[in-house]
């Protein structure tokens, strides 16, 4: 099982939201470059290349446990 940190979880919730880099930082009241540092950490442990397939791969993931309730 991947292991998202906190602060990496909120960050991969908002880019499948579709929110920039820009908004999220402003709406965790972070700087940009810490959602970007942040991002790179996720990339890694899910093994996606970008925002795109981050989200993709985050959307899967809640509709699995979501129908598992």
């Amino acid at each position: 099982m991947i292991m998202l940190t906190p602060r990496e979880t909120q960050i991969t919730e908002r880019v499948a939201m579709g929110m920039a880099s820009k908004n999220i930082a402003h709406e965790l009241s972070i700087c940009e470059g810490t959602v970007k540092v942040h991002l790179k950490h996720a990339y890694k442990k899910t093994g996606q290349e970008n925002r795109v397939k981050l989200a993709v791969w985050w959307r899967a993931r809640s509709d699995k446990s979501s129908q598992s309730e």
